[in-house]
């Protein structure tokens, strides 16, 4: 765990591989949950990310939206999956990524460690 690893992201979470890592930030904002998720999902397509879904559902009784980008880095295949959440004024961003085929083959470990958040 790496605590402020950036200016933006808070916590950075990741295997002692690197083949899976996870950022975490969060911040207060006025902008809604919609609005945050629009904003994301413009950001990533701008950086060149391809949006592959974008689904609104509920984790732990809290509303969230999970979008899943893909997108190539130095020749490697990069996939990230990205959880959005808000609770009162205060916008939660978790993130999974890094190498695609390490991804994929963690997909049942990111919606357990999902699964596992509450907003406070």
């Amino acid at each position: 765990m790496v605590l402020n690893p950036d200016p933006i992201t808070d916590v950075y979470l990741g295997d002692a591989e690197g083949k899976l890592g996870c950022p975490i930030l969060f911040f207060d904002t006025e902008y809604s949950l919609s609005e945050l998720n629009d904003e994301s999902n413009t950001n990533m397509k701008n950086a060149g990310a391809n949006l592959v879904s974008n689904t609104k559902l509920t984790i732990n009784n809290q509303l969230c939206y999970k979008a899943t980008y893909e997108f190539t880095v130095s020749g490697i295949a990069v996939k990230q999956i990205s959880y959005i959440f808000k609770k009162d004024n205060t916008m939660f961003n978790i993130k999974f990524g890094n190498n695609k085929k390490y991804v994929d083959a963690s997909n049942n470990l990111i919606e357990k460690i999902i699964a596992t958040f509450n907003m406070k």
